[in-house]
């Protein structure tokens, strides 16, 4: 084609069919405004400047490159992990990719994943050691790389393991930890800090895994610190927590002022060294069947409510510090509600020698095993006594004089002999010649 004069065209597109021509008397040329991680067609034919007729095209196809990430961010540091996280290139929507995360250390111990992700955690990670990490972005179709984004981080060193309270007293505290387990072979020693809310600090430094806190003040609560120190360069790992709170006096002597059948009247004598230290008193009751309650006062005296009559309770008190819930050793004490007694005393089929009584039953009583006692009187005798078991609301006496005013009363009686207040009636018999009376007719029912 020499002394032809033509020029080239230059076609180029991709699967959207985004297309454009650029014409040219060069044999090179660079395609630009291109779309990153994309597919494009090109071809390249030779046009005839005087007619502008155009030879047979020559294809070629390429892939443009994708863009790297973004910025890297590492967000949290452990001494055995990295939170990193990363901006999208905001020029490949559509396009899939994914992102590949490269990380290795002095030692040349080197590794990588993939992610379609921008966010990932690196874990398994030496602890203190220094870390450079790269990320780049991969087209899914190629396997085409962009130009890798670094970072340079160093994990944190070991803190001790978990912090165990052994034992609580009024005055001190013993304390353990474990050994962090990747610090074998490095020199270290561990810090152990306390303090107060009255910002009473103390500190002290041991290289065993236990100490003891003593002097310390009654009912406080103390937060504690320990960390992990690198001997050669002082170097603190994060600190490892705990609170622990000193041990509450109890409440002095449990006292029972009134007794009555639903409930019970308590009261107890505050600590004498709890003076300045906020506390509450825990009150638990609960009886034999297993039926157990508990409240909780700023006073030193209570009402326990809605009992079971003729029931033994067994009462605590213990004292509970407001900041923690920590509890001092329970005072205990031993109670029984009076009995519930029978209502609405009636006489009925009054005869000569006889009547028959009639009442309701006490409530709440159920699955409390009792009797009735009946005793009845008039002038000129002494009072006698019936009883009857708990199943009957009605009893027949048969004994009585003809035409003389008696006096009636009922009673729930334990099989300890604990009594409940009486409910009283009061009739005259019949005078002899009135009613009929029958040996038959004197039966409980």
């Amino acid at each position: 084609m020499e002394g032809v004069p033509h020029t080239f065209r230059v076609t180029i597109w991709n699967s959207t069919g985004q297309r454009k021509s650029i014409d040219t008397d060069e044999n090179s040329t660079v395609l630009s405004h291109l779309r990153p991680g994309t597919e494009y067609s090109i071809s390249v034919c030779t046009v005839l400047q005087s007619t502008d007729l155009e030879s047979v095209p020559v294809p070629i196809t390429v892939y443009t490159g994708p863009s790297p990430p973004g910025k890297l961010n590492i967000s949290s540091v452990y001494e055995t992990s990295v939170c990193l996280s990363w901006d999208r290139p905001t020029d490949m929507e559509g396009v899939p990719h994914t992102f590949r995360v490269t990380w290795w250390n002095s030692r040349g111990q080197r590794e990588s994943i993939t992610t379609d992700e921008n966010s990932t955690v690196l874990s398994h990670l030496r602890p203190g050691t220094e870390y450079s990490i790269s990320v780049c972005t991969v087209l899914q179709s190629t396997g085409l790389e962009s130009e890798p984004v670094h970072i340079i981080v160093c994990t944190g060193p070991s803190p001790p393991g978990k912090l165990n309270i052994t034992s609580v007293y009024e005055t001190s505290v013993c304390l353990s930890w474990d050994r962090p387990s990747d610090m074998e072979g490095v020199p270290h020693t561990f810090r152990v800090t306390w303090w107060n809310s009255r910002d009473q600090r103390e500190s002290i430094t041991t290289d065993e895994i236990s100490t003891v806190l003593s002097n310390l003040r009654p009912g406080t609560e103390y937060s504690i610190s320990v960390c992990t120190v690198l001997q050669s360069t002082g170097l603190k790992t994060e600190p490892v927590h705990i609170t622990v709170c000193t041990g509450p006096s109890p409440p002095g002597k449990l006292n029972i002022s009134s007794v009555y059948e639903t409930s019970v009247c308590l009261s107890w004598d505050r600590p004498t060294d709890m003076e300045g230290v906020p506390h509450t008193f825990r009150v638990t009751w609960g009886n034999s069947r297993g039926q157990r309650e508990s409240i909780t006062t700023d006073e030193n005296s209570t009402v326990l409510s809605h009992l079971r009559p003729g029931t033994e309770y067994s009462i605590s008190v213990c004292t509970v510090l407001q900041s923690t819930g920590v509890e001092s050793v329970p005072v205990y004490i031993t109670t029984c509600t009076e009995l519930s007694a029978p209502e609405r005393l009636r006489v009925e089929k009054v005869r000569s020698s006889s009547v028959r009584l009639r009442w309701d039953t006490p409530t709440k009583m159920e699955g409390v095993s009792y009797t009735y006692s009946i005793t009845y009187t008039c002038d000129g005798e002494g009072p006698k006594q019936q009883t009857t078991g708990s199943k009957s609301s009605s009893a027949d006496l048969c004994d009585l004089k003809p035409g003389v005013e008696y006096s009636f009363s009922i009673c729930t009686v334990l099989h300890n002999g604990s009594r409940s207040r009486a409910c009283s009636a009061q009739t005259h018999t019949r005078k002899c010649g009135y009613g009929v009376y029958r040996e038959a007719d004197c039966k409980f029912v």
